[in-house]
């Protein structure tokens, strides 16, 4: 498809959801959609799933269930707003844009120790909210532009404690700190 199509269908997209945003691009992602628009000045993410994508459906489900959980949290983007289901697509939301780009499309791992323990304090900080992310990997952390920074900007694959087994969930707790020191850090 061209690329004037998918940036028309994009804006159909924000139209459905809140006509008061401005797209601006649309990131490659795959399970949902995520669109960096501006609304009112300031950069934001749109997340969406079509209405019958059940896993982009409940995957953004989950995501807005720990973003409410997880408001006070540093080092992760937080919701600004939930909006209500279109006739065409659910669960969408508004979420912070963090500068920067993912680790997976710089092809690096963190190597700045203090952006390292930064990292693993949201991690440990979300796990004593009772989340275990799940999902810790180069796509879903995003570098600052200075390498001093980093911020985990998806949380949908994320498990509650409340949702599972108080054993199970001290293995994910020590899944996510492997998964830290095996992929993310230099």
């Amino acid at each position: 498809m061209n690329e004037n199509y998918m940036e028309k269908r994009c804006m159909e997209i924000i139209r459905e959801i809140d006509p008061s945003l401005k797209y601006m691009e649309e990131f490659k992602m795959g399970s949902v959609k995520v669109l960096k628009v501006e609304k009112e000045g300031t950069i934001h993410v749109l997340k969406t799933a079509q209405f019958d994508y059940e896993w982009g459906v409940d995957h953004l489900k989950q995501e807005r269930k720990i973003l409410d959980l997880a408001n006070g949290i540093r080092g992760i983007t937080h919701l600004v707003q939930n909006y209500r289901d279109t006739e065409n697509y659910k669960n969408p939301m508004l979420k912070e844009f963090y500068e920067g780009q993912s680790l997976r499309e710089l092809n690096v791992k963190i190597q700045d120790t203090n952006a390292q323990k930064k990292l693993e304090n949201t991690v440990r900080d979300l796990h004593s909210l009772g989340v275990a992310i799940l999902d810790i990997q180069g796509r879903n952390i995003v570098l600052s532009p200075d390498k001093q920074d980093a911020c985990l900007i998806d949380m949908g694959c994320g498990k509650l404690l409340q949702d599972t087994h108080s054993s199970e969930f001290e293995r994910l707790k020590e899944d996510d700190l492997h998964d830290l020191e095996a992929y993310i850090f230099e």
